[in-house]
């Protein structure tokens, strides 16, 4: 069991994957941070008309005079990372003024990898709620199939108004009389 959890760690700790990184900053600090952070891990872009279309930077480094960088996050929580060097204001990493290339360094590349789980949890979750949605669908009539009444007749029993009716319609009308349930 061990000697799994070694595998494991060690497959993680040499993902290749790369942080993209967006400086926000005064020039000669973004042009320190870019030297500092720029290698075969990382995309760095000094501002934000660098950015290539289609590209989508995973950490947003700010520095002290651009507090507003992280401004409007909430709505993007889960798409990217604030790292904010020396200030104050919304983010997720915090560091001193005089932080070392190694504590940015290390910083941007925790924070990318927290980015990329975060985006691969959302990615998940909206996977699950398809493949839930078309397991209670018929791929044919697009209608709730029997799983799906099934779980809300269980739901609908269970809660406080367990009123369920169903009725025919459309062309399976003309096959006969579809029961119906009322607990009254």
């Amino acid at each position: 069991m061990f000697q799994v959890w070694r595998i494991i760690i060690i497959n993680l700790m040499s993902d290749t994957s790369v942080t993209r990184i967006l400086i926000l900053a005064e020039v000669e600090i973004g042009r320190r941070w870019e030297e500092i952070l720029r290698g075969p891990e990382t995309l760095v872009w000094l501002g934000r008309a660098a950015i290539p279309p289609g590209e989508h930077p995973e950490i947003i480094l700010a520095d002290a005079c651009v507090p507003q960088a992280a401004s409007g996050r909430a709505a993007v929580r889960d798409e990217v990372g604030v790292v904010l060097v020396g200030g104050d204001g919304p983010a997720d990493v915090y560091l001193g003024a005089d932080c070392s290339a190694e504590e940015l360094c290390g910083a941007c590349r925790l924070l990318g990898e927290i980015v990329r789980l975060r985006r691969r949890a959302v990615q998940a979750a909206q996977t699950n709620r398809e493949l839930t949605e078309a397991a209670m669908t018929d791929p044919l009539t697009g209608l709730a199939n029997r799983r799906a009444w099934d779980l809300e007749l269980a739901r609908r029993i269970k809660g406080d108004s367990p009123h369920l009716c169903a009725a025919p319609s459309g062309p399976f009308r003309q096959m006969g009389t579809v029961p119906f349930y009322s607990p009254t």
